[in-house]
């Protein structure tokens, strides 16, 4: 039995195949890697996925819009506490002061705190914690507002208090006058970028069926193409054995155009030939 013929692929389509494939890959891996690595480091990390100082999260509620929108993606890289400090210090707008806002984790009790107050106009820094009450447990992501250097530290409180608030005064979750304190120990880090975009394509690929089609496309690809080249293949040979039926299919295109050729040749000059033979009788 003959050897199938393979079809060969154009160089372009190769190249196109290499970006395809290398491109999923490399997503596939990122995010399989990013969750194995989350699953783990999440459970130190107040159920947030760590992974190298970089943890995402997506927004869940209206109290920093305009800049964050519900479902939008934030990333939120670990910071030194020390280093924000040092940052609002040097900033020439920031004075000393008090802060005063209803505090929601004392039952918006007001509260009035010596701190370093920050001009939010000039310096925005958005800072995601952990949040605890007796009835609330979950992370936050708040602008801050004030600063305090706990200088008498007492064992195993932070060094520093952070003093937060939700810049959307409208809000259904926070009033421009409510918002929060809280030390170091459970302050997650600094919010680095917020995307809409990368929101929706965050989302998409972290659930079930994201991850389902995200393995599916390039199946299907791969099926669509043995299908083409499946069928490109037969037609190739049906060509062949049509051109094997001829007895040309061992000549090359020139050489078939050069026997029609010599065939019509041959054909006139039969004709002719029995021209002149009936032209003597």
């Amino acid at each position: 039995m003959a050897e199938k013929k393979k079809v060969k692929k154009s160089k372009l389509r190769r190249i196109l195949e290499g970006i395809f494939f290398s491109v999923f890959g490399i997503i596939f891996v990122a995010i399989l890697g990013f969750q194995i690595v989350g699953n783990i480091t999440k459970k130190d990390n107040y159920g947030v996925p760590n992974v190298l100082g970089t943890q995402i999260m997506v927004v869940l509620t209206d109290s920093m819009e305009p800049d964050y929108k519900v479902d939008d993606m934030i990333i939120v890289k670990k910071t030194d506490p020390e280093k924000i400090y040092e940052l609002v210090k040097s900033d020439s707008n920031t004075k000393e002061g008090k802060v005063k806002f209803q505090d929601t984790a004392q039952n918006l009790k007001w509260i009035e705190e010596d701190c370093l107050v920050i001009d939010t106009s000039s310096l925005k820094i958005d800072l995601s914690f952990y949040y605890s009450t007796s009835e609330l447990k979950m992370t936050m992501t708040h602008r801050l507002i004030g600063i305090r250097l706990n200088e008498d530290v007492k064992e195993g409180n932070g060094r520093y208090d952070f003093f937060v608030q939700g810049i959307n005064s409208e809000s259904k979750n926070y009033s421009g006058t409510q918002g929060q304190v809280f030390d170091e120990r459970v302050l997650l880090g600094r919010v680095s970028f917020g995307s809409t975009f990368l929101g929706v394509i965050y989302k998409g690929v972290t659930s079930i069926w994201g991850l389902f089609i995200l393995i599916l496309l390039p199946s299907g690809y791969l099926i669509i193409t043995s299908i083409l080249d499946i069928v490109k293949g037969l037609k190739e040979d049906d060509e062949e054995d049509n051109e094997k039926k001829d007895g040309t299919s061992t000549l090359s295109k020139e050489d078939r155009e050069r026997l029609k050729s010599e065939m019509l040749e041959e054909l006139l000059n039969k004709a002719n030939s029995n021209k002149e033979n009936k032209k003597w009788e």
